[in-house]
């Protein structure tokens, strides 16, 4: 049970931590969804974890469009 109780107060640690950067943010929610594969999270922990699972998804996303709107404007700089 200690193990468990380290993993979710990592977890929880994890939410409080600066924004990461994409690669960072995609291990950190390899890393939840490792846990809730192996049914580590109690049913009590399963929220937090899940909303900040759903928080590291936001973020990726809005740095893939980010990227992906800087790179459309500097091949558009170049087709002028």
């Amino acid at each position: 049970m200690e193990n468990h109780y380290l993993c979710v107060i990592n977890l929880y640690s994890m939410a409080t931590t600066k924004k990461n950067n994409y690669s960072e943010s995609i291990k950190e929610l390899e890393s939840i969804i490792e846990h809730l594969e192996k049914n580590d999270i109690a049913l009590e922990e399963l929220t937090p974890v899940v909303k900040k699972a759903t928080a590291i998804i936001q973020s990726c996303k809005q740095q893939l469009f980010e990227t992906d709107a800087e790179i459309q404007k500097l091949l558009d700089d170049i087709n002028v």
